[in-house]
């Protein structure tokens, strides 16, 4: 009896194995004949209007050719913006400057005066002392 079991279980799970991949092979078939259907669908749609897609594609390049001369034309503009703002800056800066370096001469200036001033008096006392001394 166990034999006979074991004979009918195993011829069961043969017969299941087998209907599995039945299964599997007929939804394979469908898919391969609805896929061959949409191809072909597909490939008549783009056949009947050839003409209307290469004018799609015509409008496109039109419309990127457009939008970049536009924005050529706006970052042209807008580095003449930074480069005036960029000269008004750098006229600003060089007067800045100029005026540091005439004030730091002048102070410059004023100092050598004085240290002329007191090693003209120093000689002065120093000639006086010398002259003194001699005497």
């Amino acid at each position: 009896m166990n034999f006979i079991v074991a004979v009918i279980s195993e011829s069961y799970e043969k017969v299941m194995q087998k209907i599995v991949a039945e299964t599997y092979k007929c939804q394979e078939g469908k898919l391969a004949q609805k896929a061959k259907k949409m191809v072909r669908q597909y490939e008549m749609i783009l056949n009947d209007n050839i003409g209307e897609w290469q004018g799609f594609i015509k409008d496109i390049k039109s419309t990127i050719k457009t939008s970049t001369t536009r924005a050529k034309n706006e970052t042209l503009q807008n580095l003449g913006l930074i480069q005036s703002t960029n000269q008004k800056l750098m006229e600003q800066l060089q007067i800045d400057t100029n005026k540091r370096f005439d004030l730091i001469q002048e102070t410059l200036k004023q100092r050598m005066d004085g240290l002329e001033q007191l090693v003209k008096e120093s000689i002065g006392k120093l000639l006086e002392n010398a002259g003194q001394q001699q005497q």
